[in-house]
């Protein structure tokens, strides 16, 4: 009986085995079609504030410049699509950015498979972040979300299969386009030191040698070594910001304040001089940041607020 029984099991593996595949293709042709759909079906806009910038830095990197603002990662792979057939750029942008967050999905899905040891733990994990609003909606934008948790994603897939030098390299690639990555990078390196009491040369060495180049390649186009260079109005930004009221005009109040570590103590003694407002401002922000108010061009609709707080929740 008891034969008969593990016959039974062996028997049935495969079968559900191929159920959970054709569970998985599911999903992800489901993902897919969201993401096509809402970002050439529909009204919806997909240039952001930011995305004039990434392709003004695109244009200076085609004609051999290169701006230091935002990061150039995001800029470099429109300039690789430039290449591409046809005057269709930014088309061709939307359809990458489909294919990077549908790959991400099913990194997301063996990320979990290693890290449960259950594949309907992953399935259930694809399918959530398969429908979840925001991340269909932020497909449509031609800004440097999609990219950059792309290369996150298989930075730490690649990581836990333990092919660190591929792993570290996309880790500098999703620095290169977001600069505060580097810290995700960073907190692994010294994850594994203080585990294995030893430090990982090849992910270390991965992260740092492509990165170094991007610097060297910014000091001899600016004079200046750096990854991006727009950290003072960010925090210049940050000092006025308040939800969405943002002082837009502030940098253009204070030009005195010409360098990064201005903007920082700037940030800090506004901090210090104005502790209840500043509590008040930080408040605002993260209020804004759950999407319960009307964002900051007030273009928010009701249902799109309550979907959004309830995927943050």
């Amino acid at each position: 009986m008891r034969v008969h029984e593990e016959q039974n099991i062996t028997h049935n593996k495969p079968a559900i085995s191929n159920r959970k595949n054709v569970l998985l293709l599911i999903i992800l042709a489901f993902a897919a079609l969201a993401r096509v759909y809402v970002s050439f079906f529909t009204s919806l806009p997909s240039m952001h504030r930011d995305s004039a910038d990434y392709f003004k830095q695109a244009e200076a990197i085609l004609q051999g410049d290169y701006i230091n603002y935002f990061p150039n990662g995001y800029p470099l792979i429109i300039a690789i699509t430039d290449w591409l057939p046809g005057n269709f750029t930014p088309n061709w942008m939307l359809w990458l950015n489909i294919l990077m967050a549908v790959a991400t999905l099913y990194f997301v899905y063996c990320i979990c498979k290693i890290l449960f040891r259950n594949d309907w733990i992953a399935l259930l994990a694809l399918a959530i972040l398969a429908v979840l609003p925001t991340q269909i909606n932020l497909v449509r934008w031609l800004t440097s979300e999609v990219a950059v948790t792309f290369f996150l994603a298989a930075a730490y897939l690649l990581y836990l299969r333990k092919k660190f030098i591929f792993s570290g390299i996309c880790f500098a690639m999703a620095t290169f386009i977001r600069t505060e990555m580097i810290f995700i990078a960073v907190l692994i390196i010294i994850y594994e030191l203080f585990q294995y009491k030893r430090l990982n040369f090849r992910l270390s060495l991965a992260v740092i040698f492509p990165l170094l180049l991007v610097g060297l390649w910014c000091k001899k186009e600016t004079g200046e070594f750096a990854i991006s260079g727009h950290g003072r109005v960010n925090i210049m930004y940050a000092i006025t910001a308040s939800g969405s009221d943002i002082d837009w005009e502030y940098i253009d109040k204070h030009p005195e304040i010409k360098t990064e570590k201005q903007a920082v103590d700037a940030y800090f003694d506004h901090a210090k001089e104005n502790p209840a407002q500043f509590a008040k401002q930080k408040a605002n922000n993260l209020w804004e940041m759950w999407g319960v108010p009307s964002s900051a061009d007030g273009s928010r609709g009701t249902a799109s607020r309550i979907i959004i707080t309830l995927s943050n929740l």
